[in-house]
């Protein structure tokens, strides 16, 4: 009896820990983002070097992941998430004094920036493949659906306040609040209690280990579909939520400031409620229905034609422009709230059920294939949406979706078994 008590005890302390310290973390992480945003343009009014500081941050998701999960895999989950927090801060504190006492150079923030999201590849894969060595299986979905409503929560605020602590303190300043939320990062791992984490002792050299897990995803069918789905979905969600929505809002309907403002927030309230009702939910009985979700994320994207038709066909008016504003807001709350009970599960099975041996090269090549695939969908609509043929955009982006779906459908009544034995 005592026993038990302990392990919920230890269970919850841990799940406050992770939130507690990811949130800090993170929120530190945002600020700074935002933060030097705003620096560059202010210094250079340059949107291509903007776009490029952005690209920097993306580069070491790619190149390394695979290689970063392989490492995860090999030793201590709780060792690389606390070295990995500490060594942000070191850099991020090191970036601050050369700023400080040297120079501000912008490619000094590059270079700064390069490092620390070299560093953040191995924190991010450490928390996603180590989570099921925090909490019991049971917990998996609730963390995840913690994770993206703090995300959403980050999205909303992360700006707002961003933009404040720059015009308040300056790019100097943020830059050290970045550093002691990394510090505090490290520290909250330390109280954490990991089970079953041993070093694993594979006896393969690092090009084998990551040659390994390509013959693994292939063999081991749900994992394949899952990878496969969330490349296709995250190639169409990206650009229509990070581009399309602001094009159309800004560009073709003229809406203001607080008017696109009020739409990407809708987005990230549906993703904070897609994270309570996916709390809630099991995990199998979820992964059974992630094509139904789809096709409704496709009913909701052609929904996007009904604004269209209007900001197309109709004069500029202030009536016309708050009616596409309110349409728009019901329509991205509830995409945001599918898109996310897509992705809980998702995540959530992989944590559970794919060995914790080769979790975190799973999850490197899925960090890979996603860091690619948002890029080349931004890069794809941006080119579509010079050529103004927004309808078709829409038309095909939701047959896109459909076509996934279908996929995901008929590939998992063909999977022998939703908990493979992996």
């Amino acid at each position: 009896m005592e026993q038990s008590y302990n392990q919920i005890k230890n269970v919850k302390r841990n799940m406050f820990l992770l939130f507690a310290g990811r949130f800090i973390s993170d929120f530190g992480t945002a600020l700074f983002r935002f933060s030097l945003s705003l620096y560059v343009l202010d210094i250079t009014g340059s949107s291509t070097l903007f776009s490029l500081i952005l690209t920097l941050t993306i580069l070491p998701g790619i190149l390394v992941s695979i290689f970063a999960g392989a490492i995860v895999d090999k030793y201590d989950k709780k060792k690389i998430i606390g070295i990995a927090d500490l060594l942000s801060a070191i850099c991020t504190g090191i970036l601050f004094v050369l700023i400080e006492t040297v120079t501000s150079s912008l490619i000094l923030f590059g270079v700064g920036v390069v490092m620390v999201s070299f560093i953040q590849t191995f924190l991010n894969l450490g928390i996603n493949s180590g989570v099921g060595n925090m909490v019991p299986e049971d917990k998996v979905g609730k963390i995840n659906s913690y994770f993206q409503g703090m995300g959403a929560l980050l999205t909303i605020i992360g700006p707002i306040l961003g933009a404040i602590c720059y015009g308040v303190f300056g790019i100097k300043i943020v830059l050290l609040i970045d550093c002691i939320s990394y510090a505090i990062g490290a520290v909250t791992t330390l109280f954490m209690e990991f089970t079953k984490n041993k070093e694993a002792k594979e006896e393969i050299t690092l090009k084998e280990s990551v040659s390994y897990i390509f013959t693994y995803v292939k063999k081991y069918k749900m994992v394949k579909i899952l990878m496969i789905m969330l490349f296709g979905l995250t190639l169409v969600y990206y650009p229509l939520t990070n581009l399309a929505i602001q094009n159309i809002m800004r560009i073709r309907v003229g809406a203001t400031e607080n008017q696109l403002s009020y739409v990407v927030a809708a987005l990230g309230i549906g993703v904070i409620v897609g994270a309570i009702v996916g709390s809630t939910k099991k995990i199998e009985n979820e992964i059974k229905k992630l094509s139904n979700k789809i096709f409704a994320l496709a009913i909701l994207v052609l929904a996007w034609v009904a604004p269209a038709m209007i900001y197309l066909t109709m004069d500029v008016s202030k009536k016309r422009t708050l009616v596409i504003t309110a349409i728009f807001i019901v329509i991205m709350a509830a995409l945001g709230a599918f898109y996310t009970q897509i992705v809980i599960p998702s995540y959530s099975y992989m944590q559970m059920y794919v060995d914790e041996n080769v979790r975190g090269r799973v999850f490197g090549l899925a960090t890979s294939a996603l860091n690619i695939a948002g890029p080349v969908g931004l890069v794809l609509y941006g080119i579509l949406f010079d050529m103004k043929i927004d309808i078709a955009i829409i038309v095909i982006s939701a047959l896109l979706l459909i076509g996934l779906g279908t996929y995901v459908a008929r590939a998992t009544f063909r999977c022998d078994s939703i908990q493979e034995n992996i």
